[in-house]
Order: C-alpha cells, then sequence, then structure tokens
C-alpha cells in the first residue's frame, strides 16, 4: 500500500522531433528527444473544488483538458484541486509544450485516484514515469493523448510519448495507439537549438503538407525518416554516423523548401553552423520557423555555434545539449 499524499507534483520536459514530423502518420517512424525544458504542475488536493492559480489566460483551456483527462478515468469521484503550473517551455515553437501540458495533468489525475494503491511516493508527493509499471505508463500516455486531441484535432501520440520517456527515442508503428517505442543509446554527439520566428502559423504548415502527400518532398521525408531509424538502430552495436545524420537533416530541410514549409530566416543559421563544423541541422515541428537543431561532433564546435548564434541574435533562443 502506497503513501496517499494530498499534494502531488510533477516535472515534464520539453522535446525535440528530430526526424519524421509530417509522415508518421503515413507510416514512418519518428525521432525524438527530450530537453532540459521543463513543465513543472502541483495539485493540491486539500482544495475541495478544482481551480488554477497564477496565469489565468490559458485557465479555461487547461481546465477543458483536465476535465476530459479525468472522464476517462472512469472513477465517481470529482475532479477536485488547486492546480499551479510553471513552465520554461516555449509555446507554439515545436517544443511540446501542450504535449508536456497534457502530460502533467495526466500523470497528476492518474496519482489522484490511484495514490494511495500504486503509487509508493516520498513526503514530497513527486510523481514520475519512473515510478509507474509499464501497463501504468501506458495509460497515462493514452490519457495525455486524449488531452492533446482536444488540442490538436488527430494527433500522432509521438509528442505525447516524447515527453513521458526521457532521452533519445524511436517511435514506429502509428496504426495503434501507442506507437511502439524504442529507447536508443546516447549518440555521444551534441545538439545546438533554439527557436526563430515563424512566417506562417503551424495549421498552416500542415495543411499545405496535407495536401502535398503525393510529391516528391513528401516521400523523400519518409524516406529520410526510415534511414534515420536505421542509423540510430545500427548505433546499437557500432559508433553513430553523426555526419550522415547531418547530411539527412539537411535533405530534410531541402524537402521543407519543396513543401514550402521552411524560412528564409534559417539560411543565416545554416551557414553559420556549417562554418563551424555541423555536418547539418533542421528545423522541425511544423516549419517555417519554430525549432531548429544542429549536430555535432565537438562540444567546443557546437558551443562556438551557440555563442555565434546569440551575439548574431540570429535566433530568439540558443542552448546546447549532449545527445
Amino acid at each position: 500500500m502506497g503513501v496517499c499524499m494530498s499534494v502531488l507534483q510533477t516535472t515534464v520536459p520539453g522535446k525535440l522531433l528530430l526526424f519524421g514530423e509530417h509522415v508518421v502518420l503515413s507510416g514512418a517512424p519518428g525521432i525524438a528527444v527530450t530537453l532540459p525544458i521543463t513543465l513543472q504542475a502541483k495539485l493540491d488536493t486539500n482544495c475541495k473544488e478544482f481551480t488554477i492559480t497564477g496565469n489565468s489566460e490559458h485557465a479555461a483551456i487547461v481546465t477543458k483538458i483536465a476535465q476530459v483527462i479525468w472522464q476517462c478515468l472512469d472513477t465517481s469521484h470529482e475532479l477536485i484541486g488547486q492546480l499551479s503550473i510553471e513552465s520554461d517551455i516555449p509555446i507554439g515553437q515545436g517544443f511540446g509544450s501542450s504535449a508536456a501540458l497534457c502530460a502533467a495533468l495526466a500523470l497528476l489525475e492518474f496519482a489522484s485516484v490511484n495514490r494511495c494503491n500504486t503509487f509508493s511516493v516520498s513526503g514530497t508527493g513527486n510523481i514520475g514515469t519512473e515510478q509507474l509499471t509499464t501497463e501504468e505508463r501506458a495509460i497515462v500516455w493514452k490519457l495525455a493523448h486524449e488531452g492533446e486531441k482536444l488540442l490538436h484535432g488527430t494527433p500522432s501520440g509521438i509528442d505525447t510519448g516524447a515527453v513521458l520517456h526521457r532521452g533519445l527515442n524511436a517511435f514506429t508503428n502509428f496504426e495503434t495507439f501507442p506507437p511502439l517505442l524504442q529507447t536508443c543509446k546516447p549518440l555521444g554527439a551534441w545538439l545546438v537549438w533554439g527557436f526563430i520566428p515563424r512566417s506562417q502559423s503551424a495549421r498552416v504548415c500542415i495543411e499545405q503538407v496535407a495536401q502535398a502527400r503525393t510529391s516528391q518532398g513528401y516521400r523523400d521525408l519518409i524516406r529520410i525518416a526510415e534511414q534515420s531509424y536505421a542509423i540510430l538502430r545500427a548505433h546499437e552495436r557500432k559508433n553513430a554516423d553523426i555526419e550522415t545524420i547531418g547530411t539527412l537533416a539537411n535533405a530534410a530541410m531541402h524537402c521543407f523548401e519543396c513543401l514550402r514549409i521552411s524560412t528564409p530566416l534559417f539560411k543565416p543559421l545554416q551557414e553559420l553552423a556549417t562554418r563551424q563544423g555541423s555536418p547539418g541541422g533542421k528545423l522541425c515541428g511544423a516549419g517555417s520557423g519554430g525549432a531548429f537543431w544542429f549536430i555535432f561532433n565537438s562540444k567546443e564546435s557546437a558551443h562556438n555555434l551557440r555563442h555565434e548564434l546569440i551575439k548574431k541574435q540570429l535566433c530568439n533562443f540558443a542552448e546546447l545539449t549532449a545527445l
């Protein structure tokens, strides 16, 4: 029997979708990695009604997501508690801010219902996926996915899966839910990542790509995702081919240009990254700006690029992470 906690809290990371955006629902694999940016959520069930503290700008939609998830739990109890959320994940830039929100709500609500049965938490009441069985983790993933549907209609499930499973992961078999998850070994590389302004909305990008599913650019994106997945699988037996990963990223950017979901703002970043020794990088997520990444073999070279991007004010934000 676990300890019944009245205050539950969780921390969920942001993510980057390295390969597979736009094409996972066409059968392509998706490659994602979590980032050192987080959303922290706390639910105090001493409060006898459901309320949200802090910034009320998004309170209505957060409440709606929380209620959708709660209804999926099939409990006779009402959703109660004072919810507080703090996040440093940039919103609407491809870092999984909405997925992190849905995952955090799913974790807290699942723990609220099950905390006296399946959770053996310490006095802090910190809830994480590492405390879940495989079956429970699948349930939380499904709950988060239901919340994400409210925001994005027909999401693939990769974003919520990525933020619930830390590290570098590959996702396949999107015909059923949840997709098949495969944890990958670290590549021994470095990522410089950040975001730039969007030239058009994510919704417009998604609609444009949907209309181009018979195009060569779309078929090439599928092929690139499959090749990146093959490299990660081979990495289980030998060192990762960082140069080829970079080449595939550059090829994906060419596809983005063909599909009209690139942006002129990316070109100066790409040229600077090449001069600093990166074999390649790309936009990720919907495209037309937002999140980007460049891969490096050398930490020093990666650090130099991050420094130059900030110095030249070529992006809104730039960070460095081991991959």
